[in-house]
């Protein structure tokens, strides 16, 4: 399971409906949500530039997973995370702790030791799990979140800086393509039997891969919702964004000398150009 989805498993039960409360509170006004609601004496809030830039800080780390892998005894993790939190998933199940604890020495692909695995790997769940939050309260907007300061890595909070990003629509796939103008998506949004068999047909010839029109319904490569068969199993450039963490390639540091999106940008400079906003 990647960090994207290990966030999701941990937050959408519990952890987002408080989310969507609070929401729907302030009217949706982040530099309240950010300046009023967010403050305690385990999180605090702030706003650095009204209606685009904000700060959140957790004053104490409170991922179960970690504090299982810190910590010797599942027992504790069990006494101290019985109830849900605002920003930490419920750990009520005796057999997952076990499991943390089990699997804090195994080989990794990181190349560090588990403890530092355990530093870096959880700190990007945290980062996914905001992302995730945002992308559920605001579906049409983008959102950048960067790690400031982890209590992991030596600092007094976990701290992460989430901005706005101004004009870059949800319907922008990974890789900078306007879903918006794709045949899947067109054919999905009416309906359109004729549009589905011409584009399997084209598809199944261009991948090599049997795609059949019953494939071809899609909400979007980065909306919840169906994907054709190639964007959830076929595309390398979807598959290797969600692996690392990413929201779209204009995220990632290596996107100028990779060979998989740059050839979207050489054939489509606009879609290079949606991702830069």
């Amino acid at each position: 399971m990647g960090y994207r989805e290990e966030a999701i498993e941990c937050v959408k039960d519990h952890v987002l409906p408080l989310h969507k409360q609070i929401y729907a509170k302030y009217g949706g006004d982040f530099d309240r949500i950010y300046s009023e609601a967010y403050n305690s004496k385990s999180y605090q809030g702030r706003v650095i530039e009204p209606g685009k830039e904000y700060e959140l800080s957790y004053l104490e780390c409170s991922c179960p997973k970690v504090k299982c892998g810190l910590r010797s005894n599942p027992e504790q993790c069990l006494e101290q995370r019985e109830a849900p939190n605002l920003f930490g998933c419920p750990s009520r199940d005796r057999q997952r702790h076990s499991q943390c604890l089990k699997q804090r020495e195994a080989p990794n692909s990181f190349g560090w030791p588990s403890r530092d695995r355990q530093r870096h790997s959880q700190c990007e769940c945290s980062r996914q799990s905001i992302l995730y939050i945002l992308s559920q309260l605001e579906p049409d907007s983008q959102f950048d979140v960067r790690i400031e300061n982890t209590i992991l890595r030596g600092g007094d909070r976990c701290t992460f800086r989430i901005t706005r990003r101004a004009g870059m629509k949800r319907l922008i796939a990974i890789c900078g393509l306007d879903c918006e103008q794709c045949d899947a998506y067109i054919a999905t949004k009416n309906d359109d039997q004729a549009l589905r068999e011409k584009t399997a047909k084209l598809w199944s010839k261009l991948n090599n891969a049997p795609i059949l029109p019953e494939h071809i319904n899609c909400d979007g490569c980065r909306m919840n919702g169906r994907k054709t068969v190639f964007c959830d199993r076929l595309c390398q450039i979807r598959q290797c964004a969600l692996s690392k963490g990413f929201e779209t390639c204009g995220d990632c540091p290596e996107k100028e000398t990779c060979s998989k999106v740059g050839a979207i940008w050489q054939h489509n400079p606009q879609a290079k150009d949606n991702l830069e906003g």
